[in-house]
């Protein structure tokens, strides 16, 4: 309408809008659009029933006319390819279905500038709002310019609503819709407004409109992999036609530049539950949109996921560039996989305990550095008892010790009672791989409650149970949990001798947080000898990698120790700056060790 009115002045022999009714139930007839030119001009013309002879006459009547007209919401290309007009005519269509016709201009989204300052213009002054809530309030609607206006009159209506409640209905799906609805606005039901296409996908295509409904569980944007793998399709080229076809109708939209696929947020309440928002009655068929279709997209989606997870975990093992690889492809995938493990822990049947005792120790490496340790101990806390309910005293094993360390990362001494189980377990079972990570486990807890000596005893069986099974990454955690704990007992000359044989370790086996531990564990040995320059390279190297790898506890440590280092060289405003930073880290994931940090400050004011 924009447009046609910008254009206006070049077609003096009129301006039509045909109101085509695309996305209605009936929409018009290509012989009813092209009658309805005709008798803009002739209307005392008796019209023929035949669609030839109206497309005649149609031509006729525009024959050497410039007219502009706006034939509005087309249902598709067969419905206006009759209307297409010779110059000097011209014809402009809008569609929520790709048009083959012609230019086509596919509206986007709202830029973030653009979306504020539509906002603005409907609040007026007298709710005037921060750039940082507008672009909430943005976001919350997803940029949708009949969504924006809706909100931003629903808020200018009612200043007595608290920003912060309105936003939390529109970040909840289940109340996102109810929360768009204005007298104030024509077509203020966006819901409604947005069901009109859903509407059509129903009457028309019942299996497209169930595959639909299937890309409600994607929280985030996806690939045509995981389209697939929700689908049950075999392969991923397979999705392609009818990820093709719901972009066509623009039910899902693509972005090139990330090569993914995505469902908008005002679309998804209307996907997942066509039944509730769609005066297209749902028939109750294997192949249409049902909760159980849904569920079962929920369960091939968990399950997709926690092989993405693994996979990304495996790359992780893998060392060298691995690692920086393996957490990129968790990070590209994360929401999604929070999402699998959410339904998977909350599901009743022996398909989601699998997945739910699955997911901790498929991505055990990844999600020790990515996830909080209270998120952790959810994780763990759903695998351990799926684990116990279906009777894999193995895992049970695994997430014991999980739950040990998590806990131990939160400073709670519970963590020795799962260890202890732990222990018990592997040597049930005969498992010399849990049996040596317990006792390092252990190890790490007595010395943290002051028994370097007992400690001394459990690293050392530790080492001997991996060097025997020829597990690389254990041997190096024994060896540089020994070196603590010969330096907690003061001789820093034999730590020194155990952190370089774990750097050695990780170095050949391209474990990059191994490497950035032992660097920091030799710096504070070398700090503690009164070496403070050669400390500080080392904890800037430590540093370099745990922030390449995204590891906010090794970087806290870090970042502590230079301050340390720093201040006993006499340069105490650097020394305070990495120690706030350390004092962040620690407190972002609730460490005791945050409390370290506080004392150096208030001592260093």
């Amino acid at each position: 309408m924009h447009v046609a009115h910008r254009l206006k002045d070049r077609f003096p022999d009129g301006q039509l809008l045909i109101p085509l009714g695309g996305a209605g139930e009936r929409p018009m007839s290509a012989l009813d659009a092209m009658a309805w030119v005709i008798r803009a001009f002739e209307p005392e013309w008796r019209l023929p029933d035949d669609e030839s002879q109206v497309q005649a006459l149609y031509r006729g009547v525009l024959n050497g006319r410039r007219v502009l007209i706006l034939a509005d919401d087309a249902a598709g290309t067969a419905q206006v390819v009759p209307l297409t007009p010779s110059p000097p005519a011209a014809l402009i269509v809008t569609s929520r279905q790709r048009i083959a016709l012609g230019e086509r201009r596919d509206l986007d989204l709202l830029e973030p500038a653009a979306a504020r300052t539509l906002l603005v213009g409907i609040l007026g002054e007298g709710r005037a709002l921060r750039d940082a809530d507008l672009d909430r309030l943005a976001a919350a609607c997803d940029r949708l310019p009949l969504a924006l206006r809706v909100a931003g009159a629903h808020l200018a209506m009612h200043p007595e609503i608290p920003l912060a409640e309105y936003l939390a209905d529109l970040a909840d799906e289940a109340t996102r819709l109810e929360a768009l609805q204005s007298d104030a606005v024509e077509g203020g039901l966006v819901g409604a407004v947005l069901a009109l296409s859903a509407n059509r996908l129903l009457a028309e295509d019942l299996c497209l409109a169930a595959r639909w409904q299937s890309l409600a569980v994607f929280p985030a944007p996806f690939d045509r992999p995981a389209a697939a793998a929700v689908w049950g399709l075999a392969a991923p080229k397979e999705a392609q036609p009818s990820l093709s076809a719901l972009i066509d109708r623009s039910l899902l939209r693509w972005n090139a530049d990330t090569g993914r696929y995505r469902l908008h947020d005002l679309l998804r309440p209307i996907a997942a539950e066509p039944w509730r928002w769609c005066r297209t009655r749902v028939p109750d068929m294997v192949f249409g949109p049902s909760p159980e279709n849904l569920e079962l997209a929920r369960g091939r989606h968990s399950a997709h996921f926690l092989a993405v997870l693994r996979a990304a975990n495996a790359r992780y093992l893998e060392g060298h560039t691995g690692v920086t690889d393996g957490l990129a492809a968790y990070d590209a995938e994360a929401a999604q996989i929070a999402a699998g493990q959410n339904w998977a822990a909350a599901g009743a049947d022996e398909d989601a305990a699998r997945l739910a005792m699955d997911y901790p120790g498929g991505g055990v490496c990844v999600l020790d550095l990515r996830v909080h340790p209270r998120e952790r101990v959810r994780w763990l806390d759903a695998g351990l008892a799926a684990a116990r309910r279906l009777g894999v005293r193995g895992m049970e094993a695994n997430y014991l010790g999980g739950l040990g360390n998590a806990w131990a990362d939160l400073g709670l001494r519970k963590a020795i009672a799962f260890y202890e189980k732990k222990l018990a377990i592997a040597r049930e079972i005969g498992c010399p791989w849990n049996e040596g990570s317990a006792l390092g486990n252990l190890g790490v807890a007595w010395r943290s409650l002051g028994k370097p000596r007992k400690a001394v005893a459990l690293y050392a069986q530790h080492l001997a149970i991996a060097r025997r099974i020829g597990d690389r990454r254990g041997e190096g955690n024994a060896l540089g949990n020994l070196g603590n704990a010969w330096s907690d007992l003061g001789k820093r000359r034999k730590a020194i001798a155990f952190h370089k044989q774990r750097l050695v370790i990780a170095r050949q086996i391209g474990d990059r947080r191994g490497m950035a531990t032992a660097l920091c564990n030799l710096g504070n040995e070398w700090s503690g000898l009164g070496k403070s320059r050669k400390a500080i390279s080392l904890y800037e190297q430590a540093l370099a990698i745990d922030r390449e790898i995204g590891d906010r506890r090794g970087e806290a440590f870090d970042s502590f120790s230079l301050g340390e280092a720093l201040d006993d060289l006499g340069d105490p405003a650097t020394a305070r700056g990495h120690m706030q930073h350390a004092l962040a880290l620690f407190e972002s994931m609730e460490s005791p060790d945050a409390e370290k940090a506080r004392a150096w400050l208030d001592r260093h004011p």
